[in-house]
């Protein structure tokens, strides 16, 4: 997986490359929350909004086919779409560009998206066309629908509509190794609590008057379970949720927050139909022996991609040493007080390299305070 972002938020320049699991660790207001943002825009726009393109030139001949479709040929449409997935996860496109600067670039392996201080978005595709199998089977009426399998797509309806459904499906294809996706915020901490009070509004499409419209995406994927570090058992009902602690019913207020919002990310980790996690700061509330086990635990979890961003040294040391192949990076301030990425290495006995960020300002206190303690004790 690749991103690069320029000129986003605070971030100056950001060069990303991993394969199934990351981990970004960075100071308050670096930039965390916009990284996983635009990983969610590019990767999972399909958990937004479905592609369907205005127009299709190509023509569909009933029964077996080999077509060559290039996104290319999309680009207009792609670019209004994008803006639209935007709006909806985020807020007006504008909004991710750094002050001071006229755009922002935001890019994957599939295409690149240039946003203008205008709130225009305009989408290249890099990808090559690709060949595809179709079975096409004609039918009057408004209606189209369209399946897989390993070799081929099936599409039937009248012939305008399959070509848009075709080329939406030939979006999916590039992204089904990360879809679906689910955004565990930050906020999930609040959010759990108010569970019964929302739990109505989830389940409709994501509006974009909310503040910060993915505060709510992980409650759509919630997952029964037995929590594995304190054992408390999670149950859904229509969307609501309730728990139980050695087999007696509980109120959620009695559930404290480290567990509680420990316990989401298992629910995520435990439904089987996510392949992709984005996880804001999952040591949040959690004592450092905690972080330590959550970090290991989320390590051995070998069926989810993963891009993590979080404040902690310990998470991330015990991440890296139970799972060597994951990509580290920090977020580092540079002249211009903007934020730029850097790799740190993971060494082959799992230990990571110096992270700027945390051992720095660390030594900078300890010495300032044993300076004072020495001064004093000279007195």
């Amino acid at each position: 997986m690749k991103l690069i972002a320029r000129n986003l938020g605070p971030i100056h320049y950001a060069d990303l490359d991993f394969n199934d699991k990351i981990i970004i660790i960075g100071p308050n207001s670096s930039g965390k929350t916009f990284l996983s943002t635009v990983f969610y825009i590019l990767y999972g726009p399909i958990n937004v909004l479905p592609f369907i393109p205005k127009e299709v030139n190509i023509k569909l001949e009933e029964g077996i086919t080999d077509l060559e479709l290039n996104l290319k040929d999309f680009e207009d449409d792609l670019s209004e779409y994008y803006k639209k997935v935007i709006e909806l996860t985020f807020s007006n496109p504008k909004n991710l560009i750094t002050f001071g600067e006229d755009k922002c670039v935001i890019e994957n392996d599939v295409l690149s998206l240039t946003i203008s201080s205008d709130d225009n978005v305009n989408a290249k595709v890099k990808e090559s066309p690709i060949n595809i199998k179709i079975e096409y089977k004609k039918t009057q009426g408004p209606l189209a629908a369209i399946s897989r399998t390993n070799d081929r797509l099936f599409v039937i309806g009248d012939e305008e509509n399959a070509k848009r459904l075709l080329i939406s499906a030939v979006l999916e294809l590039f992204y089904e190794k990360y879809n679906p996706i689910a955004f565990v915020s930050t906020e999930r901490i609040s959010v759990l609590s108010m569970n019964n009070l929302i739990s109505n509004y989830v389940y409709s499409p994501i509006v974009a008057s909310q503040n910060k419209p993915l505060i709510l995406d992980f409650m759509r994927w919630l997952y029964p379970i037995e929590e594995k570090f304190y054992g408390v058992k999670f149950t859904i009902d229509n969307g609501k949720l309730s728990a139980e602690i050695k087999g007696k019913k509980v109120p959620l207020s009695v559930i404290s927050t480290g567990v509680a919002q420990l316990s989401v990310i298992e629910m995520l980790v435990e439904n089987p139909v996510l392949k992709t996690l984005i996880i804001e700061e999952p040591e949040i509330n959690l004592h450092t022996d905690m972080q330590i086990e959550i970090g290991k635990y989320l390590s051995k979890v070998n069926n989810k991609n993963m891009f993590i961003t979080t404040h902690s040294e310990w998470f991330t040391v015990a991440f890296a040493y139970y799972f060597r192949d994951v990509k580290v990076y920090e977020l580092r301030k540079k002249d211009n007080d903007l934020f730029e990425s850097k790799e740190i290495k993971v060494n082959e006995d799992g230990t990571l390299e110096s992270l700027e960020t945390i051992h720095k300002p660390e030594e900078e206190f300890l010495n300032r305070m044993i300076s004072e303690i020495l001064s004093k004790n000279d007195k």
